[in-house]
């Protein structure tokens, strides 16, 4: 087994929470009509987990469609994610239309996740992107070869390759893992089913729009000593999200739950804007309170935290509002994310 350097407290919990928030717009988008479901029957049954690489320390699963249109479409979406948008609409490939987005890491170097969806291996759709990616950058840095046995791969400068799986599955490495993709993608090699996360992932609830399982290696941070991660939860119609970190003792278990408590404890004034008033602060604080739960059981801690739509929205209308306020100056996307913050704290008044 690997090892690498541990985050501190707040970035363990992180590691649930985050790739949800960066990585889950690159497949959506709201500005086009939801897809048939009919449209994306033939590709349900192709299973990501099969192209696992067996040394995978964390797999992160979200599904773009439950995302689409969701508050983490709207609030969160980049100018980067914006052009391969882009880029996919130019070429006749919606994200939106994704049926699910896994990512696989291990260290700090190897990654690789793979996307289900109708027609992103098309050949056709990957010449497409590979001239409108190219042309963007000025240069070629997408690459797109085909060998005689009509194995098709691509590589992207600084980043790694991609391999198809067929018409409907593509897996895209960095260049540590770019062997290991190749083979998985041709059906042979080890995989994370038979692997250190074998237990984790027949806990984890796989049918749900978001899962993640995670080795914590070496971890010997004296707040949160954390041995391993599961949980899930939901996007769609709000946010849900259930945490379970597993520890080496009953006493490592209580140290988590207090860590992340202290953590719900600073989130309302985290989310605290100039101009709430007391009663506000207390309404956000109260609600807090009632959102997440931290229970622990045995060498177990589990947070479960439950936001409806209208909340979420406002919540993350003001993440978005404070990531926004740690940059160094504004862009015309930050001026419209304050003035829609204004917007919908004055409908909503209170929280």
């Amino acid at each position: 087994m690997m090892t690498h350097r541990q985050p501190r407290p707040a970035a363990l919990l992180a590691v649930a929470l985050l790739p949800a928030v960066l990585l889950g717009p690159l497949a959506c988008t709201a500005k086009h009509p939801r897809p048939d479901p009919d449209d994306a029957a033939a590709v349900t049954e192709i299973d990501p987990l099969d192209y696992a690489p067996r040394d995978a320390e964390f797999i992160l699963s979200l599904s773009p469609q439950a995302a689409y249109g969701s508050w983490l479409d709207r609030w969160f979406s980049t100018e980067t994610i914006n052009q391969l948008r882009e880029y996919a609409s130019g070429c006749k490939l919606d994200p939106g239309r994704l049926d699910r987005f896994v990512m696989f890491a291990a260290g700090e170097d190897h990654g690789m996740f793979a996307l289900v969806g109708p027609g992103v291996g098309d050949r056709e759709r990957l010449r497409c992107l590979e001239s409108a990616y190219n042309s963007r950058a000025g240069e070629s840095r997408m690459q797109v070869h085909a060998k005689h046995s009509g194995e098709l791969w691509f590589d992207i400068t600084d980043f790694g390759a991609g391999y198809i799986i067929n018409d409907d599955a593509i897996l895209v490495s960095s260049t540590e893992w770019k062997q290991t993709a190749r083979e998985l993608a041709r059906g042979v090699g080890q995989r994370a089913k038979d692997g250190p996360l074998a237990p984790l992932l027949a806990e984890v609830d796989q049918t749900r729009e978001l899962w993640f399982v995670g080795l914590i290696n070496e971890n010997d941070d004296a707040n949160f000593p954390v041995q391993s991660i599961h949980g899930g939860g939901a996007l769609s119609s709000g946010f849900e999200l259930d945490l379970v970190t597993t520890h080496a003792n009953a006493d490592h278990a209580a140290r988590a739950v207090s860590t992340m408590q202290t953590a719900i404890e600073a989130l309302p004034l985290l989310l605290t804007q100039d101009g709430d008033g007391a009663d506000k602060q207390r309404q956000l604080a109260e609600q807090v309170k009632r959102a997440i739960t931290v229970t622990q059981k045995s060498t177990r801690a589990h947070l479960s935290a439950r936001v409806d739509a209208a909340p979420m929205e406002l919540v993350a209308a003001r993440l978005s509002a404070m990531t926004k306020g740690l940059r160094a100056s504004s862009t015309p996307a930050d001026v419209e994310v304050e003035h829609q913050v204004k917007t919908i704290d004055a409908a909503n008044g209170p929280m």
